[in-house]
């Protein structure tokens, strides 16, 4: 049993089959992290590496929500380009993490 400091696995932000980052998903990442919270760019990494428990997953998906309410709306209220990618980036960061076969 691990304590709040213990790594688990988490969504990382890449592809579907959870190898590679997926490059693009990854700048948009930094561009949110850049706006929202420039002063703890470590956050980038442990999302592309896997992060501590839900605290951090946390963060992202507040910094994501921020930066989508900021630039993802257009006039008529509906999801821009932009807001349609950050939507999918926090699809990929809440994607539940399934137990691999020891």
């Amino acid at each position: 049993m691990g304590n709040k400091y213990s790594r688990v696995p988490v969504p990382t932000v890449g592809d579907s089959d959870g190898k590679a980052p997926n490059c693009q998903a990854l700048d948009l990442l930094r561009e949110v992290i850049e706006n929202q919270l420039p002063e703890d760019m470590e956050v980038l990494a442990l999302a592309r590496d896997g992060c501590p428990a839900d605290e951090r997953r946390r963060q992202l998906v507040s910094l994501i929500a921020s930066e989508f309410a900021r630039s993802g709306l257009g006039p008529d209220d509906e999801p821009t380009d932009r807001g349609i990618e950050l939507e999918e980036l926090l699809d990929d960061i809440n994607r539940p993490q399934t137990a691999l076969p020891s």
